[in-house]
């Protein structure tokens, strides 16, 4: 609900900064980079780089959010980044 009031607001500007998105969606600015980068939230880039995001394409991926029809990423795709201190933890006791 709080969304749809927020996108009702902005709708004279029809396009969003990655703040804005952002905002609208609940993550930060780097998830909406990383989703805008795997073309889950289509976007048109400025000149000097910068992406805009239509109102319409955030509000249509918070339904698909919703509604749990986002792909998740196949599990041969995933890779964990740890400190060596870390992986000391997530080792196997010897026998």
């Amino acid at each position: 609900m709080q969304t749809e009031i927020l996108a009702r607001s902005l709708l004279p500007r029809q396009l969003l900064t990655t703040a804005d998105a952002a905002r609208m969606l609940l993550i930060t600015v780097h998830g909406v980079r990383w989703l805008a980068r795997n073309g889950r939230l289509p976007y048109e880039a400025t000149a000097s780089g910068q992406r805009l995001f239509k109102v319409d394409d955030v509000v249509a991926l918070l339904e698909r959010r919703r509604q749990g029809r986002l792909t998740s990423v196949p599990a041969d795709r995933v890779i964990a980044v740890a400190r060596p201190r870390q992986l000391t933890l997530l080792r196997r006791p010897r026998r």
